[in-house]
């Protein structure tokens, strides 16, 4: 042994030796696949997207302090006052100053009314209340009765649309309540006048549920691309695996290689470059199942650093096919001394078997 290193200096050794050992470590690291988390939902009340309002006793005078209220087509803001039993929504004072303010010409009262109607019927009027305080949509219209929505049961759908009357989406559009396939509430939603209040408040309740909506649906596209990806990148795998432990056991530094009768033996340095090209095409097919596993969310990286790494994908292939491709160059220019087919071989078995555990992973996924 000592006579086969004299070739290169100790720490020269030990350099090639750990770097092997980090490289095959490094792609452990960053895969830990593990059990596949849900989808994710819809902020506050997704999870009460089907159940009724509770019918708790509310009182017959009520300040409007959440939800969202439209009466004749027009936002009624917070702080303005719910009278059940006479059927009126009296406006804050300065909200009605300000709207005169804003409309020099206005002369007549009516123009900014004080007050607005609801209903007739007070127990109706108490279920508006009752809707209101559950943070609802509530919208009364004349010779109408009121329609009232949960916010997890098509009212951020309505809100969505009423910050963008023009929108296409067919999430939005799918998730409107049955309501809205009649013209003229479609009518409604372009026609109801919104204020800047209203679209303040509107757009803090509708951004995370919007993204929440974008976020589930990236993550069936990714689920579906792995499922479409996972069956020849298993095959590849198993090929990668055949030929990896077929190289290993062949070759082994230090052992004498053997060939048929009439055969020449290959070189260690060949044998080494082998060893050295199977571990670039495992370490890539590693790169592409993590990238697959961790978008369709079907993989858990436990390792903090890792789970930086993993997070961007960017930096996850930049630093995946810059590791790899300094280990290789340097196992190749060192392929001719035994540390440097050392380092490569214990590299190709590690890859081999973590190639191996993707295997074990497609199957069970």
């Amino acid at each position: 042994m000592h006579d086969a290193l004299t070739g290169i200096s100790g720490p020269i050794r030990m350099m090639l030796m750990c770097l092997s050992l980090l490289v095959s470590a490094t792609q452990v690291c960053a895969v830990s696949p593990g059990p596949s988390p849900s989808m994710r939902v819809a902020p506050k009340d997704s999870m009460t997207a089907h159940m009724s309002i509770p019918k708790a006793p509310v009182p017959d005078i009520w300040t409007l302090d959440r939800g969202y209220l439209f009466v004749q087509g027009r936002y009624v803001p917070l702080g303005s006052e719910i009278d059940a039993v006479a059927g009126l929504v009296t406006l804050p004072a300065e909200y009605v100053q300000t709207v005169h303010k804003k409309n020099s010409d206005v002369t007549d009262s009516k123009s900014a009314p004080a007050a607005l109607e609801l209903t007739n019927d007070a127990e109706a009027n108490l279920e508006i209340i009752r809707t209101l305080r559950s943070d609802g949509v509530v919208v009364c219209q004349s010779k109408a009765a009121p329609q009232t929505w949960p916010l997890a049961d098509g009212g951020r759908a309505v809100l969505a649309c009423l910050l963008d009357p023009a929108t296409d989406s067919p999430d939005l559009v799918s998730d409107l309540p049955a309501e809205f396939q009649h013209p003229s509430w479609r009518r409604w939603l372009t026609t109801a006048a919104v204020t800047p209040d209203f679209a303040e408040r509107a757009q803090s309740e509708v951004s995370g549920w919007t993204e929440t909506i974008s976020a589930n649906k990236a993550q069936s596209v990714a689920r579906q691309r792995l499922a479409n990806f996972s069956y020849p990148l298993m095959l590849a795998g198993m090929v990668l695996v055949v030929l990896s432990f077929g190289q290993l056991l062949w070759f082994r530094p230090g052992v004498k290689l053997l060939a048929a009768e009439g055969e020449v033996p290959i070189s260690p340095e060949t044998a080494t470059t082998r060893c050295i090209a199977l571990l670039v095409m495992m370490s890539l097919l590693d790169l592409t199942m993590t990238l697959l596993a961790h978008q369709a969310h079907a993989m858990l990286e436990v390792n903090p650093i890792g789970n930086r790494i993993v997070s961007s994908v960017p930096t996850l292939i930049s630093f995946k096919l810059g590791l790899t491709a300094f280990a290789a160059t340097v196992l190749y220019v060192a392929r001719g001394q035994k540390i440097g087919q050392l380092a490569a071989w214990w590299g190709c078995l590690i890859l081999c078997l973590l190639t191996a555990r993707w295997v074990m992973f497609n199957q069970i996924s």
